[in-house]
């Protein structure tokens, strides 16, 4: 069984950084990249408000993002929208699911020319696959 690193890794033509974050410690378990305490507090509350997510945006890996799409009670659970241009964009999501008793969330970047028609499907498959066979 591949572990969630595994995954993210072996997609890395869709996933540029990636972050695993655990809700109940609220430590990042695993990632490609640097998250700030300020980044896992967001990541962690990012389905909280609507409104704070459109207004305030996300900021992952050093970088803001404008949100797009707010979906918290989608199965799995999503927000995502991007920064840049048509030339130089980049992407973010952020989706979790439950792993023994607490929530596990899950943020990536993705850089064109990956856009969010392909990187939403390709993580809520990945989340899917590794849900299913840890749980």
């Amino acid at each position: 069984m591949a572990s969630l690193r595994e995954r993210l890794v072996a997609n890395s033509d869709v996933f540029d950084q990636f972050a695993v974050v655990e809700a109940s410690s609220g430590r990042v378990v695993d990632a490609n990249c640097e998250v700030s305490e300020a980044e896992v507090r967001q990541i962690l509350a990012v389905f909280d408000s609507y409104d704070a997510a459109f207004a305030n945006g996300f900021n992952f890996a050093g970088e803001h993002y404008d949100v797009f799409r707010f979906y918290p009670d989608s199965s799995p659970p999503l927000v995502y929208g991007r920064r840049g241009d048509s030339d130089t964009g980049v992407g973010f999501a952020v989706t979790k699911f439950a792993k023994d008793g607490g929530d596990v969330f899950v943020a990536v970047s993705y850089v064109l020319p990956v856009i969010s028609a392909r990187a939403i499907p390709e993580l809520v498959k990945l989340v899917g696959e590794f849900h299913a066979v840890s749980a």
